[in-house]
């Protein structure tokens, strides 16, 4: 599990609490799913994104999300929002969402 560092900014205390967050829903086996999306590459346009508006969405309770993406604020249970204008990514957007699940034994 030590590819869950970087880029999601999750350390080796936060990793055991997404194992016990999974686990807390009954939950023996663990799937990770990540995005990726390429943001930096907008320093090169003519000029910042005038408008910007990040939704996340973890879809159940049941799964857990990580990132490095500052200023995401949760609006309802579940949903994370950051809005800017004029804004001018420093790093790429980088989210995984980690999920317990039923595994056959």
């Amino acid at each position: 599990m030590s590819y869950y560092g970087e880029p999601y900014c999750v350390d080796a205390a936060q990793r055991v609490e997404l194992v016990a967050y999974a686990g807390s829903f009954g939950r023996t086996t663990f799937c990770v799913n990540d995005i990726h999306h390429l943001l930096e590459t907008a320093k090169s346009w003519a000029g910042p994104i005038r408008d910007f508006t990040l939704i996340v969405e973890r879809g159940s309770e049941e799964v857990a999300i990580a990132t490095c993406f500052e200023g995401l604020t949760e609006t309802a249970p579940g949903r994370y929002v950051f809005h800017a204008e004029d804004f001018a990514p420093q790093s790429d957007l980088a989210v995984l969402f980690f999920e317990g699940f039923e595994g056959s034994e």
